[in-house]
């Protein structure tokens, strides 16, 4: 998968730096074209990083914490 997507990046499909979705549903609305306003997408890490944060939020989850009584607490 990271490879896939790390071809993308780099034949310039995808841009690591932006996440955007796309819903291609067409709903019709009651809205006028003059009240749409931009808005600015918010940058997104990595694969690489994604899954670095991921595994230390997962090593953190299964460290035992301090506060833990076990039986040769007792």
């Amino acid at each position: 998968m990271m490879h896939v997507v790390n071809q993308c990046i780099a034949s310039g499909l995808v841009r690591p730096d932006v996440h955007a979705g796309v819903d291609g549903t067409q709903v019709r609305a009651n809205a006028s074209i003059h009240s749409l306003e931009e808005i600015e997408l918010a940058p997104v890490q990595t694969i690489e990083g994604y899954l670095e944060n991921k595994k230390q939020r997962d090593e953190a989850s299964l460290a035992p914490s301090d506060n833990d009584n076990t039986d040769s607490d007792r």
